[in-house]
C-alpha cells in the first residue's frame, strides 16, 4: 500500500484538502475512464442522474429543482451528475473499493476501519459555464462524524478554465453550521437549517481559495467540512469530467437532518439516528473483508 508522507498527513489534516499527486497509474485510469463513459452512454435510463444546468434554470425561475428533470437536451452543453452509480456500474465500483484509495482515506483520517459511503460522477462538457457553488458537504449528507472525506479524481487534464476544484484553506475548522446549496446555486435547500454560507465566490481573496490544477491519476482530498467549488468549463473543446468517491471512518453516525435530498443522497431505512453506518448501502472495504 502507498505509505503517505507525514508533511502529507499533515496538510489535509490542517487544511482540510490535499492534493496527490500520481496515485492511481495507467490501469486504474482506464477503468475509472470506462466507468465515466458508462454513466455518459447510460444517463437516460440510469437512476439518480441530474442535469444540473436545468436545476439551475429552475432555481433561477423560483422553482424548487428537481433530480428527475429531463437528463439529455438537444443541442445542449449541459452539466450533469450521477450519484450512487455504483450497484450499477461495476467499472466505477471497482476504482471505489479496490484502488488504493480507501487505504490512503485510512491514513489521513487515522482510521481503522473503512466504510464506502456513495459516489457521483460529474460530466461538465466543454462549454459548461456552471460554476458549483461553493458548499460544505456535510449539510447534503445522511452522517454525522469527522473521519469523512471525498476523494475527487479526473480523467482530464483541468485547469481553471474548464473546472478547477477551489478550497477554503481550514473551513474544516469553522464552527458554524450552514445550509446546503442547490449546487449550481446559491440558493438554499428548502427546509435546511443552519446559517447561508458567506458570498466566497465575490470575496476570494479574503477567504484564500486555493484552486488545484491536476492531471490523470491525481487526486485531491478534502475533508466533509472543507467548503470548496469548482469553475465552469469555458472551454470550446475540452470536457472535464471526474468522480467523487466518499469514504468514512471510525466515528461515523447516521444522521438525517430536515431538508436532506432525497434522490442523490443514501437513506437507509434500516438505521436510527446516531447508529454507526453498517449494512448493504454502506459497506466496509478497508482492511479487505476476509471471506
Amino acid at each position: 500500500m502507498m505509505e503517505l508522507t507525514k508533511q502529507q498527513i499533515e496538510e489535509y489534516r490542517e487544511q482540510g484538502f490535499v492534493k496527490l499527486e500520481g496515485v492511481l497509474d495507467e490501469s486504474w485510469i482506464a477503468l475509472l475512464q470506462r466507468a465515466i463513459e458508462r454513466v455518459e452512454n447510460e444517463a437516460d435510463k440510469r437512476p439518480r442522474v441530474a442535469n444540473m444546468s436545468a436545476m439551475k434554470e429552475m432555481a433561477d425561475a423560483g422553482q424548487r429543482p428537481r433530480i428527475d428533470g429531463p437528463v439529455r437536451r438537444e443541442g445542449r452543453s449541459d452539466y450533469l451528475v450521477a450519484h450512487n452509480a455504483w450497484d450499477w456500474n461495476d467499472e466505477l465500483r471497482q476504482v471505489a473499493f479496490e484502488s488504493p484509495l480507501a487505504g490512503l482515506s485510512a491514513q489521513l483520517m487515522a482510521a481503522t476501519q473503512i466504510r464506502f459511503y456513495f459516489d457521483q460522477t460529474f460530466v461538465k462538457p466543454a462549454g459548461s459555464l456552471l460554476r458549483t457553488q461553493f458548499h460544505q458537504d456535510l449539510g447534503y449528507w445522511t452522517c454525522k462524524g469527522d473521519q469523512i472525506c471525498t476523494f475527487w479524481t479526473p480523467i482530464d487534464s483541468v485547469d481553471r478554465s474548464n473546472g478547477a476544484m477551489g478550497y477554503v484553506p481550514g473551513s474544516h475548522r469553522w464552527t458554524e453550521k450552514y445550509m446546503a446549496n442547490v449546487f449550481v446555486s446559491p440558493q438554499p435547500i428548502p427546509g435546511q437549517q443552519g446559517e447561508q454560507l458567506p458570498d466566497i465566490e465575490a470575496n476570494e481573496e479574503k477567504y484564500g481559495v486555493i484552486y488545484c490544477e491536476c492531471e490523470p491519476g491525481d487526486v485531491i482530498v478534502h475533508h466533509v467540512k472543507t467548503v470548496h467549488g469548482s469553475t465552469g468549463n469555458t472551454t470550446a473543446d475540452r470536457p472535464r469530467r471526474s468522480v467523487g468517491l466518499r469514504y468514512t471512518g471510525d466515528d461515523v453516525t447516521y444522521h438525517l437532518p430536515p431538508g436532506i435530498p432525497p434522490e442523490s443522497t443514501p437513506i437507509a431505512d434500516y438505521l436510527q439516528d446516531g447508529e454507526p453506518l453498517s449494512g448493504p448501502l454502506f459497506p466496509t472495504i478497508w482492511p479487505v473483508p476476509s471471506e
